[in-house]
């Protein structure tokens, strides 16, 4: 089995590149996040540390990033306990899938990364787009250290210009639409 690289960001120390290149999207859309809050003791006296806390408008959100999308239970555990929605995710990707999990526990029907955002944000795909390609260009493996936006509303200058030419490339009337 692969181990995760730990890898600094915004400050913070991250388990892993993927947990980072979360945080480097959230930064780049303005969501507010808080990582590993803090850790719970859910029923059956199990400790969890969620990965992340979203301070939405539409209300707190719990994030557990995981490489795949395999059923975890102690997210749905969480999200009953503190009657919070969640969502588990993989890669950030606005077409990649995540799979949501109502404040009562329940497994809702995956969807696509870029349309939770654009739901929970009110963002538009360009910007979404823009963040997901910044998160996904992040490198630190030859002492780079990928930075917050440096502006309100600020798109890094890359990002912004692939996610315009994926655009304009894509012959899919649905790319927009997630």
């Amino acid at each position: 089995m692969l181990k995760a690289i730990e890898t600094n960001y915004a400050g913070r120390r991250f388990r892993s590149r993927r947990e980072a290149r979360w945080a480097i999207l959230f930064d780049h859309l303005h969501i507010d996040w808080r990582f590993e809050p803090e850790g719970y003791y859910l029923p059956g006296n199990q400790m969890y540390l969620p990965d992340f806390e979203l301070h939405l408008p539409t209300g707190r959100v719990w994030v557990e990033v995981k490489p795949d999308l395999t059923h975890y239970g102690q997210l749905s555990s969480l999200c009953t306990e503190s009657e919070r929605p969640g969502v588990l995710v993989a890669e950030p990707m606005t077409k990649a899938n995540l799979v949501p999990v109502g404040p009562d526990g329940s497994w809702l029907e995956s969807r696509s990364v870029g349309g939770w955002l654009a739901q929970v944000t009110g963002q538009d795909v360009l910007s979404i787009t823009a963040a997901s390609n910044a998160a996904l260009s992040a490198r630190w493996e030859h002492g780079e250290k990928p930075r917050r936006p440096s502006k309100p509303g600020g798109r890094g200058p890359r990002a912004y210009q692939k996610a315009v030419s994926l655009l304009h490339e894509s012959s899919s009337p649905a790319f927009g639409a997630f």
